[in-house]
């Protein structure tokens, strides 16, 4: 038994019919010999309907400009799709501890003791002044 080593490869699907479901994605994806794990939809909030692009996730070892060549000109629904490669973004790790990390490029400023210790003093001394009771 020869084990094969499948990476799951994201693509953008543009132009897609707004009438298309994700079945129909799927089924003109697999008709040209490329297995489908996945596809999202572009949908609107609003509306409910589909925005015209899908996202789909393929699960096939080829060369992944190789495969953009073979679904670009796909006919989903009676119209051309164009396909992209999806730049997959860094996971978010960085987020975990919002508001405690230090803005890229902002200077830290060092801590100025002198002019603390000078507001500490002043502090001292204004409390510390004999009341005078009225003259």
């Amino acid at each position: 038994m020869t084990d094969e080593i499948r990476t799951t490869r994201h693509l953008f699907l543009g132009g897609v019919a707004y009438r298309a479901t994700e079945n129909d994605i799927r089924a003109a994806v697999e008709a040209e010999g490329i297995a489908v794990s996945g596809v999202r939809l572009g949908i609107d909030h609003d509306t409910g309907r589909s925005r015209g692009f899908a996202f789909v996730d393929v699960d096939d070892a080829r060369p992944l400009a190789d495969l953009i060549t073979m679904l670009t000109g796909v006919l989903i629904c009676d119209r051309a799709c164009r396909v992209e490669m999806v730049n997959e973004k860094p996971p978010r790790s960085d987020r975990a501890s919002y508001g405690h990390r230090p803005i890229q490029g902002a200077r830290v400023p060092e801590p100025r003791n002198d002019v603390d210790s000078r507001q500490q003093r002043r502090r001292k001394e204004r409390y510390e002044r004999p009341w005078r009771d009225g003259d």
